[in-house]
């Protein structure tokens, strides 16, 4: 008797976005509670300010050497372009996201971070430790020295990549000029994360 097992498999071409978390020492995180917490919360207020069902969008862990990351996906074949509006409309997600984890429980509940998709994975699920993160990053998104918002009004902290940054930016037909503030503390620039 011959035994032959098959595996059947698939590929799925859609859109993705990519998040990489740093903490407070801006170094990249590879805390599972902390990455699979923030994915589970970041996808669902991805789904809800566009209005979608969040069966629409779905959300994965890419475990790298020394950090983790999350992809944010449509779910439909082909890709709908509601994964990529993330960029769009961060400061709102990630604002709503905070919000949402305003919760009483002590690790995670169904009225923060609880759902059918995300049982699979309860002991990955931390609210505090993504409202942390979120916290982080909402202070590091307000802070505009007084003397370059008197100079430019509205002008505001990047905290993606610069790159995904100056794309969204030069993809408006009205711009004229871009003017880039660069930190003088050289020693705090980690030059080795640059591509």
């Amino acid at each position: 008797v011959i035994k032959r097992n098959v595996l059947l498999g698939g590929r799925l071409q859609t859109d993705f976005i990519e998040l990489r978390f740093r903490n407070k020492n801006h170094n990249l995180i590879n805390d599972p509670e902390t990455i699979w917490s923030l994915g589970v919360i970041l996808s669902r207020k991805l789904s809800e300010y566009l209005g979608i069902n969040n069966q629409e969008i779905g959300f994965g862990v890419k475990k790298y050497p020394t950090y983790s990351s999350v992809f944010i996906y449509d779910t439909a074949k082909g890709g709908a372009g509601y994964s990529s509006l993330f960029v769009d409309y961060a400061s709102e997600i990630l604002d709503s996201s905070y919000q949402a984890l305003d919760c009483t429980c002590e690790k995670a509940c169904t009225k923060c971070l609880i759902d059918r998709d995300s049982q699979w994975f309860l002991n990955n699920l931390d609210r505090n430790k993504a409202k942390e993160w979120l916290q982080l990053e909402k202070e590091g998104r307000v802070e505009v020295p007084e003397s370059i918002s008197s100079s430019f009004p509205g002008a505001y902290r990047v905290t993606s990549n610069l790159l995904t940054e100056i794309t969204q930016v030069v993809a408006n037909p009205e711009l004229q000029r871009l003017t880039f503030f660069i930190s003088n503390k050289v020693k705090e620039w980690k030059q080795e994360n640059w591509k």
